[in-house]
């Protein structure tokens, strides 16, 4: 969750099916492709850590594009649901002070993946855990930033 698979080695591959030029693997990865190359050190190696998302919009923006932030935001995701589940289903009143509970839960939880590196610029006033329409319900709101990893650079 805390690291990109670019440039990762995929262990046992000897080759690539079908070797990219440059302007190839750049075409792939526009197009969303996950695809591999031979490196220098002749690995075979992710050539870039993206899934097919290609379309960009104003509330869905290119991070969604890169496995690294949806690896976290799946975790985060799944995680959120076992600490609701171990811990406040049916057990914890649904009231300011049990909500205030879970809400300290969740704080301790992204400050976890803040020191992880899977989050950053996280402060307790991103987590809002708030009364639901029924009387039984809460409504989590995490305004998080995954870290994404240094993948290209420009000289």
């Amino acid at each position: 969750m805390n690291q990109s698979n670019t440039g990762k080695k995929y262990v046992g591959a000897i080759d690539v099916v079908t070797k990219k030029t440059k302007s190839e693997m750049e075409a792939a990865i526009i197009n969303g492709e996950f695809i591999f190359k031979v490196d220098s050190a002749q690995n075979v190696t992710c050539v870039y850590d993206i899934n097919s998302f290609t379309s960009e919009t104003v509330d869905k923006g290119k991070m969604f594009s890169k496995n690294r932030i949806i690896r976290v935001i799946d975790n985060i995701n799944n995680d959120i649901t076992i600490i609701f589940e171990s811990n406040y289903v049916g057990k914890v009143n649904n009231n300011a002070a049990g909500r205030s509970l879970l809400r300290a839960s969740l704080i301790e939880y992204f400050n976890e993946l803040q020191r992880l590196n899977a989050i950053q610029n996280f402060t307790a006033e991103d987590v809002t855990v708030e009364a639901g329409k029924d009387i039984d319900s809460v409504v989590i709101n995490c305004y998080i930033q995954p870290v994404d990893s240094i993948e290209k650079i420009y000289i």
